[in-house]
């Protein structure tokens, strides 16, 4: 918290704004060295001394102007200041509050001097986390300077940052992200290419990231990265952390390739610095390798968490390679690393913390993944117990638990449970962001996947649209998230025999798919065509995207196990678990991909397309010699196979276990 005690006003106020006190001459210079002394000394962080000479200053005052004088009020004031910064706050509230009862006796209602005061008064009362209180008497601040100074001064701008950080303690984020503009406003006109400035940017772009608003966030983050460039020069910790908030925005923009450049410049300013070794660097490596970990590239995520682990970044590198294990299809040793992950944040929090519960949640994601529904369900709600006993309802952990928990029944068709809990969710997203959110949209998604599967359309296009029009607004057209709701979209007027609105919406959903997100990409181009839409065009166009994304994706893959061949066992110079991730990954992705082109070979079959189905499996014999893509492939050739041995193989394939 940001700390302004205003004690310079016994020096520069003193004259300027008091009635001159009827001091002799000798007693003036006494006062004057006193005075000095005492600041001298609360600069050097001797209090008690500072303290001393300025209650030889207040004896003077009081037996020369008495107690009810300005002059007397001020001491009193900066007394109170110097207590305050000995976190005294009772005896600096009294000092303060005996400076106010004189101030507003013998000055004017809007006289400067009442500003400060009410302002170390509200600063107390913040301290003691009495926020009505302390927010009363920033409001009376703000009419003091308002009156005082007007719009555009530092005084009102203070005014400004305090009632922001008060309504941010109090949970009202729009008031605090509407006085913090405010502030910023006042500033950027008055403290142009200043560090102070740049408090005021890292407050806003705080308040931003909160309400998921990217895009305002990196604009402020870039303007403060240009001023501490100008200010402290390109190599220095202090840039390498700007870069790695720059690289936390991108990354939650899904902007994956901005987010590694800025995470990658922060790194190499932290490995290269002069400076004795900094505390950031486990944090670089972290987000690194949850850039990778986003990307698809597990290798390099596992390379980059195990250098964050080296240089103790407490149970986050843990659980991230929990993730990866996850991403990757290895849950036996997903759950392993978040246990791991649970014991190291056991070292500093207690079970109740909600670290723990973030690890509890995680857990039950692992469990959805192996279909485990009723373990799932039960760290969920381990998780929300722990959440609403450090949070309360009315915080987004809670809210996106709910979602967790409504997913389960949803997945064991509890519908009506499962609708109770989105909806809390929901309840609690618009309370906190207002309507236009990531998570609103995700709830509304899921609403509308609900309502899809209870066979209620309507309600179902209702929420997809509401979920779409702020993936459009937020994520942009592009984004695999638009694309996969676009795709309910036209799922549910295919559903009601509307081929038009289907077609047009799956054509605007194929705009977003992408080689990064491959198998989810394929999976919903064959979602596509298995609803038998009566229009050859569509058909056609459909299966050439689908077959040219399932080629790219086998040359991607291809490429990533020449480059394990290359590194070896050691994939890129760090060792990693047995067996190496790498070709875990490698694996897992062919897994993903045959099992897709299981689905395409079939639809090129039952479509009568003038494509052999088998062509789709040739392409990995190229490269792959297995047994079991033979099998299959003789299969399809001997078109004898129905819909259900088919779909029987995609199964049995996905969860075998072979060697490249």
């Amino acid at each position: 918290m940001k700390k302004l005690f205003f004690i310079a006003m016994l020096l520069t106020w003193g004259m300027a704004l008091f009635p001159q006190s009827q001091n002799s001459s000798s007693e003036s210079d006494l006062i004057a060295t006193y005075t000095k002394q005492a600041v001298d000394f609360y600069n050097a962080q001797d209090y008690d001394t500072a303290i001393s000479y300025y209650e030889k200053a207040l004896r003077i005052y009081q037996e020369t102007v008495g107690e009810n004088h300005a002059d007397t009020a001020l001491v009193y004031n900066n007394i109170g200041t110097i207590y305050c910064a000995k976190e005294n706050y009772d005896t600096a509230l009294i000092y303060y509050e005996k400076s106010l009862k004189i101030s507003e006796t013998v000055l004017d209602k809007q006289h400067p001097y009442l500003c400060a005061t009410y302002q170390n008064i509200g600063y107390v009362y913040l301290a003691y986390e009495d926020y009505d209180t302390s927010l009363a008497y920033y409001e009376k601040a703000l009419s003091v300077a308002l009156s005082a100074f007007g719009e555009i001064h530092i005084e009102t701008a203070t005014c400004y940052d305090y009632i922001s950080i008060i309504y941010a303690q109090l949970g009202d984020y729009e008031n605090s992200l509407a006085y913090c503009k405010k502030e910023v406003a006042i500033k950027e006109l008055l403290l142009k290419d200043t560090l102070e400035l740049c408090q005021s940017y890292d407050a806003l772009i705080g308040l931003c990231t909160y309400f998921g608003n990217w895009d305002t966030a990196l604009e402020y983050e870039l303007k403060n990265l240009k001023i501490r460039e100008k200010v402290l020069g390109k190599n220095n910790i202090d840039i390498a952390i700007r870069y790695f908030s720059i690289a936390k925005i991108y990354y939650s923009k899904a902007n994956y390739d901005k987010a590694l450049e800025y995470a990658e410049a922060a790194v190499k300013i932290s490995e290269e610095s002069s400076e004795e070794k900094n505390n950031n660097s486990p944090d670089f490596y972290h987000l690194l390798g949850t850039i990778y970990n986003a990307k698809g590239d597990y290798t390099k995520a596992l390379k980059y968490e195990e250098k964050s682990l080296e240089e103790e970044s407490g149970s986050y590198a843990y659980t991230t390679i929990g993730l990866i294990y996850s991403n990757i299809g290895d849950y036996d040793k997903a759950l392993l690393y978040y246990e791991n992950a649970l014991l190291k944040a056991r070292e500093t929090v207690e079970d109740s913390s909600a670290i723990v519960a973030s690890i509890y949640n995680n857990i039950g994601v692992v469990y959805v993944d192996m279909g485990k529904l009723n373990e799932a369900l039960e760290y969920f709600e381990k998780a929300s117990t722990i959440f609403i006993k450090n949070y309360g309802e009315l915080h987004s952990d809670t809210a996106l638990n709910y979602n967790n928990i409504g997913f389960i029944y949803f997945k064991k068709k509890s519908y009506e449970t499962a609708l109770h809990y989105y909806k809390k969710a929901l309840s609690i997203f618009e309370q906190l962001f207002g309507d236009s959110h990531v998570h609103i949209a995700t709830t509304n998604n899921n609403i509308g996947l609900l309502y899809d599967e209870m066979g209620d359309y309507d309600s179902a296009l209702l929420y997809y649209k509401k979920a779409l029009t702020i993936c459009e607004n937020i994520l942009g057209e592009k984004h695999f998230d638009t694309a996969q709701t676009l795709n309910h979209i036209g799922s549910v007027y295919q559903k009601q025999n509307d081929s038009i609105n289907a077609i047009y919406y799956w054509k605007k959903s194929q705009q977003g798919l992408s080689l990064s997100h491959y198998d989810k990409s394929i999976e919903l181009f064959s979602s596509q065509l298995f609803s038998r839409i009566p229009d050859p065009a569509f058909t056609r166009e459909t299966l050439t995207l689908a077959t040219d994304m399932v080629e790219r994706a086998r040359l991607d893959l291809a490429s990533l196990k020449d480059d394990i061949l290359r590194q070896g066992s050691l994939c890129h110079g760090v060792k990693l678990p047995d067996p190496c991730a790498a070709l875990i990954q490698l694996r897992f992705g062919f897994r993903k991909l045959l099992a897709q082109t299981c689905n395409l070979a079939l639809l090129l079959e039952h479509q009568l397309i003038h494509i052999r189905s088998a062509q789709l499996f040739e392409l990995f014999l190229r490269h792959n010699a297995c047994s079991l893509f033979l099998s299959a492939l003789a299969l399809l050739r001997s078109r004898m196979c129905s819909l259900r041995s088919i779909s029987s193989f995609s199964r049995a394939f996905t969860a075998s276990s072979y060697v490249l």
